[in-house]
């Protein structure tokens, strides 16, 4: 087995994977597996290198929590650089930082769900400083900031695209990170705008890595009945531009019909 590089897009994705990412750190230290496959070694400035995931996490700034994507930093960047530049008043205003769970602070307490505000406030892996990617519709594709469907997400990787090629930088860091690249691992909602920007960044990945096994796992977090006709509409589009491009699809959602076999079974 190989390396391979996972990519979780959108909100329910990443609840997805912070489980999935909990379990392997878990069994990091069982020798009969390889966790180069899923992890890599990261120089840290505080210490001995680090074991962080093969992983690329894309969601909206607000859903990252109390990781530190970087993005403070290049903003107090910008800010400095166009005070510099600007003879008038300027004003700043800072976005309130989100402070950190509990289990956070110290990963022996238990968590409970009504504790849980972002998928991160569970999470136990440290994630490499190149893994947290935010994205904004603001920037490129949707003036109003917004990625409510499928075409919405497409817009804003064209957006993206345009201005730079999307698989340069930390993706490709990544990838030539990997000494034999065996394929990749997706997690992207199912419908929504990071279906789209999920979408469009496959088709990218495919047409740089035509031989590479793809195996994306589609997430909602609902029941295919209970979806409204825009989602089932996103769902379906999403799937159908998918199919072009990936080795394997796996639906992931609510079980359907769960409660009417067993009625004493309340899903949250």
């Amino acid at each position: 087995m190989h390396e391979v590089i996972t990519l979780q897009f959108g909100e329910n994705a990443n609840y997805v994977g912070t489980h999935y990412w909990n379990m392997q750190q878990q069994k990091l230290d069982d020798p009969d597996l390889s966790a180069d496959i899923m992890f890599h070694e990261t120089a840290s400035t505080r210490g001995p290198t680090q074991r962080t995931p093969r992983v690329l996490v894309f969601d909206t700034s607000k859903n990252f929590g109390s990781l530190d994507t970087g993005d403070n930093y290049e903003e107090k960047d910008n800010g400095q650089q166009t005070a510099a530049s600007w003879d008038g008043q300027t004003d700043t205003y800072h976005t309130q930082q989100h402070q950190k769970s509990e289990f956070q602070h110290d990963r022996s307490v238990e968590i409970e769900p009504r504790e849980i505000r972002f998928w991160s406030d569970f999470g136990e892996v440290r994630y490499d400083s190149h893994s947290l990617h935010p994205v904004s519709g603001i920037a490129h594709g949707n003036s109003l900031g917004e990625m409510n469907t499928f075409h919405e997400g497409l817009d804003v990787i064209e957006g993206e695209d345009r201005a730079d090629d999307v698989l340069d930088g930390e993706f490709r860091r990544f990838a030539e990170d990997c000494d034999c690249l065996q394929g990749f691992q997706v997690m992207a909602d199912m419908y929504g705008g990071f279906a789209g920007y999920g979408s469009g960044y496959l088709v990218r990945i495919r047409d740089e890595y035509p031989k590479k096994s793809i195996m994306l796992y589609s997430i909602g977090n609902t029941t295919v009945e209970d979806m409204d006709t825009g989602r089932r509409m996103d769902a379906a589009v999403s799937l159908a531009t998918n199919l072009e491009n990936v080795s394997m699809y796996v639906p992931v959602s609510v079980p359907s019909g769960l409660a009417r076999l067993f009625p004493n079974v309340q899903i949250q």
